[in-house]
């Protein structure tokens, strides 16, 4: 019988698994009359186009290794603060596996925790980036399992 994960709550920061092939609904906005729009400035010429763009981009190309097993996370919570920011969105593979000093999600019971994962001296812990929160070693007796790699951060400034 295993025991269950007295690690206190502040101490992990969940996340929210949005698969990726998932459409989250958009809100649409009412448009001012046209009396009442900006004007805009011109469009940019197709010579513009061409010197300043790198053409149309398959951002699954680049931010995507294995298309069967990416995942889109949103983050909640700061304790990956100086890396990771509350809202930010993670793309991750679950078939890439962790290693020392990678960023992962991780699943601690029923709970999906990001953290970077340290290991020394034969001992695994979860190392958060914002000091306010302590490392988490990993114990035989815990409900662990590394759960994807994070390959990128998509941030809106």
């Amino acid at each position: 019988m295993q025991k269950k994960d007295t690690t206190p709550r502040q101490q992990r920061s969940p996340v929210l698994a949005v698969p990726s092939r998932q459409r989250q609904p958009r809100s649409r906005k009412a448009q001012p009359p046209p009396s009442e729009q900006k004007k805009a400035r011109q469009p940019p010429s197709a010579e513009e186009m061409e010197r300043f763009s790198e053409g149309r981009l398959d951002l699954n190309r680049y931010l995507i290794k294995h298309p069967a097993a990416p995942y889109f996370v949103r983050v909640k919570g700061d304790s990956m603060m100086s890396v990771i920011h509350p809202g930010d969105i993670l793309v991750l593979d679950r078939v890439v596996v962790c290693g020392d000093g990678d960023i992962g999600i991780f699943r601690i019971g029923d709970e999906l925790i990001v953290k970077r994962l340290n290991t020394r001296d034969g001992r695994t812990w979860l190392v958060p980036e914002n000091p306010a929160y302590e490392p988490l070693e990993i114990e035989d007796v815990m409900d662990f399992e590394m759960w994807g790699k994070v390959l990128h951060v998509i941030r809106t400034l």
